[in-house]
This record gives C-alpha cells, sequence and structure tokens, in this order.
C-alpha cells in the first residue's frame, strides 16, 4: 500500500507537471465554466468516433488492402505508413471513443482537471494523426475544433477568446454564402433536401434568414444583455437542427458542444481576472482573431475560382456555399492499342473535396505506382460550379506518371489551369 500511494503522488505531480503547458491550467481546474467546457471538448472528440465508424468508416478507408491512399500534399508518401489492418483500425476508433469519454470524466471534478487538460492534449496530437492519415478525412469540423481546442489549451483569456472565435467564424461563413457564384441563396445545393421538412418554396427565404444571422445577428452572442445573447443563441440552436436534414448529425451537435462556452460563461460569470462580455478584447482576443481572419483570406491569393481549383482552401473554412461538379479520368495510352479509359471514382468524398484537385493528383500518382513509372497515362479534370455555364478544364497533364508533378503549399500550381476571368 505505501508503495501504491507512492507511485500515485509521482503520477499526480507528473501530470501537474504536464498541465504547466496549458495557459492557465490552475485556472481551468478552479473555474466551472472552463472545467466544464473541456468536457464538452472531450465529448466532441466522442461525435467524431461515431462519424468514423458509421459515416467515415477508418475501417474501411483505411484499410491497406482494398483501399486507394489520398495523400496529404504535404505527405505524398503517406501510402508507405499504412501498416494497420482494417480491424486494427475498428479498435483505434473504439479506443478513441472510450478515451474522450474517460477526458470528459475528468473535466467534472477540479481535482482532476489537471488529467483532464493533459489527456486533452494528447486526444489533440491523437485526432491529428488520425486525420493526416488521409485527406479525405479534412473536415470544417475538425478545422475549427482545432482552433478552439489550441484556444483553450495554450492561449490566455479563454472566456474571451472562445466566444469571439467563434462568432468570427459564422460571420465568415457568412460571407462565403454571398461569393460571387454561390448557390447558397438558392438553396440548390441542398440538392433537394428540405430542413425541417419546411416547403420548397421557403427555401431561399430560409437561406438569406441564414445570411443576415451569421453575418449580423450572430454578434448578439457577445452581447452583455442576456435576453439579446439568449435570443441569438436560440436562433442559432434552430438553425443547427435545421441542419441534421443537410448535413447529418456530426456538425450540428459538434456546434451544440462548442456553443456551450456562451450559456456556461453566463451561469458562472465574472471567474478570476476575465469578465465575460466584457466590451474590450483583451490582446490575446485580438490577436487569434486576426489570425483566424487572416488564414480565411490565403484561398484569395490564389488566381481563379477557389471552389474550382482547391488551392489554399485547406487553411481556411470550406463552408456550404458552392456545389461542385466534375469528372476525372486516367486515360492509358499503351502503344499499338487503343486508349483505356479509367473513371476516377474515389469513395467517402464529402462534398467539399470531390472535385478537388489534390484528391485526383493522388488518385492517379496510385495509378502509376500499380502499373509502373513508365506508364503513359494521362490525367484530366473537368470542373464547374453547378448551375454556372460549361464545364472548364482543371487539369490536363500528359505523360503524367514521368511528369513528377508535386504540389506547392503557398504558391500556385501551374498544372492546375485558371480559367479566365
Amino acid at each position: 500500500m505505501p508503495q501504491a500511494a507512492e507511485y500515485q503522488g509521482r503520477l499526480v505531480e507528473r501530470l501537474d507537471m504536464l498541465a504547466q503547458a496549458v495557459v492557465g491550467a490552475t485556472e481551468i481546474a478552479h473555474d466551472p465554466a472552463l472545467r466544464l467546457y473541456g468536457a464538452a471538448l472531450a465529448l466532441v472528440n466522442a461525435v467524431a468516433a461515431v462519424q468514423w465508424a458509421l459515416v467515415t468508416p477508418l475501417h474501411i478507408l483505411l484499410d491497406p488492402s482494398t483501399a486507394t491512399p489520398i495523400c496529404w500534399p504535404f505527405w505524398s508518401d503517406c501510402y508507405q505508413f499504412r501498416l494497420l489492418s482494417s480491424d486494427a483500425w475498428g479498435q483505434v476508433v473504439a479506443l478513441f471513443f472510450f478515451l474522450s469519454i474517460v477526458n470528459a470524466y475528468l473535466f467534472v471534478s477540479s481535482q482532476r482537471a489537471a488529467a483532464g487538460c493533459v489527456l486533452l492534449m494528447a486526444m489533440l496530437i491523437f485526432k491529428t494523426a488520425i486525420i493526416l492519415q488521409d485527406y479525405r478525412l479534412a473536415l470544417n469540423h475538425h478545422y475549427m475544433y482545432a482552433w478552439i481546442a489550441v484556444t483553450f489549451l495554450f492561449l490566455p483569456a479563454k472566456r474571451a477568446t472562445i466566444p469571439a472565435l467563434l462568432v468570427t467564424m459564422y460571420a465568415w461563413a457568412g460571407v462565403l454564402k454571398i461569393t460571387p457564384g454561390s448557390e447558397w441563396l438558392t438553396g440548390y445545393g441542398f440538392f433537394g433536401r428540405r430542413p425541417l421538412g419546411l416547403p420548397a418554396f421557403l427555401i431561399p427565404a430560409e437561406c438569406a434568414y441564414v445570411v443576415v444571422l451569421e453575418l449580423v445577428f450572430i454578434w448578439g452572442l457577445l452581447s452583455r444583455r442576456n435576453w439579446i445573447q439568449w435570443t441569438t443563441l436560440a436562433q442559432v440552436t434552430l438553425f443547427h437542427i435545421a441542419s441534421f436534414w443537410i448535413v447529418g448529425f456530426f456538425y450540428p451537435l459538434q456546434m451544440f458542444l462548442l456553443l456551450a462556452i456562451i450559456p456556461l460563461t453566463r451561469m458562472w460569470p465574472q471567474i478570476g481576472s476575465v469578465r465575460s462580455g466584457s466590451r474590450a478584447w483583451p490582446l490575446a482576443t485580438v490577436l487569434t482573431v486576426s489570425a483566424l481572419c487572416i488564414a480565411q483570406l490565403i484561398p484569395r491569393t490564389f488566381p481563379g475560382d477557389p471552389a474550382l481549383t482547391g488551392e489554399g482552401r485547406m487553411f481556411a473554412l470550406n463552408m456550404f456555399d458552392a456545389p461542385i461538379e466534375c469528372r476525372a479520368e486516367g486515360v492509358l495510352q499503351e502503344s499499338g492499342g487503343r486508349p483505356q479509359v479509367i473513371p476516377l471514382r474515389v469513395p467517402f468524398l464529402q462534398t467539399r473535396l470531390r472535385c478537388d484537385p489534390i484528391v485526383y493528383l493522388s488518385a492517379a500518382q496510385a495509378i502509376c505506382r500499380r502499373l509502373g513509372d513508365r506508364t503513359n497515362l494521362r490525367l484530366s479534370l473537368v470542373s464547374r460550379r453547378m448551375r454556372s455555364g460549361p464545364f472548364q478544364t482543371v487539369v490536363d497533364i500528359d505523360s503524367f506518371c514521368t511528369a513528377n508533378i508535386g504540389y506547392r503549399l503557398w504558391r500556385h500550381n501551374s498544372w492546375i489551369r485558371v480559367s479566365e476571368p
């Protein structure tokens, strides 16, 4: 028993040392609002595990024996690291879910909050490692969560910064919905699905209301007046309930959990030195929100339509703005034979990635590895915004397998064609 007590004491001491990496870990431990918000962030990971089990099944998508890897452009040889079997990936998802629940439990008690912070850091790394296995796992959900989780763990002024980040994300989503070429206001991007079962003729009005909500009303979440803040939160809640009909369960459930910071800070106001609803944003809040806004501008630094070229989009929110349709194919030309057309159909592609050139660059590279580097393959991708004219050639590369095509993150890729304005 004395040895067990000594071991437990050392474990607690080491957890406390690790928790020092969290800015304000002590504040989190003694602030009920922040502790419960830590539990909410942990439960977001549990929802992600359910998504990976049922909707984007990792045991199929990452199965090295059957799946074609779609690599992130900064890790083009990810296929060499597909070491886990299908059954093993099922166990990874189960472990991720279990640890997420444990993580939420740790935040309930102030005495275990330090351990909760350490585990949340580990889960953020764990989650990132999973997402990097395949580009198809990139989602707005994870992008938004990463901003919030990093702020919660490593930045000061959490009570002010997290609500400001959430409101800024909504505002940028509204901007995307009114950019030229956006199909949001017509409701065409819903593909016939009707939120809350409303009649089809009401869909455009509903879409317009969402834009006003995200650009104007959403700032009410930062109001010091109770009735404004609660009214705004009710509208946002209704919006996410309606989104179940369009995007499924993952996004609305995550947003309910991320928005929990609003009622929690109202229930436990003015803890520590940061007053909820303060008129002046702390410097940490200003800098973090500014960094988020700068990230949203990155796609606009590339030529052409980012919705078609995909360049810079991984650094910014990629909301439900412009449905794209495309055709991708590889054409094999063997000496003395007729060309063989291979349609490039990649499973488990979410709507916002299904026409991204990164996807078909990786798919074509997989064909080259399978058939040999000297294979004469032509890669073609034509795309268009739905209901906006003829298809445009985005990618057309002869002798792809010998062309040694790479992807540059910060500069325009010359092999991606930009349509004339």
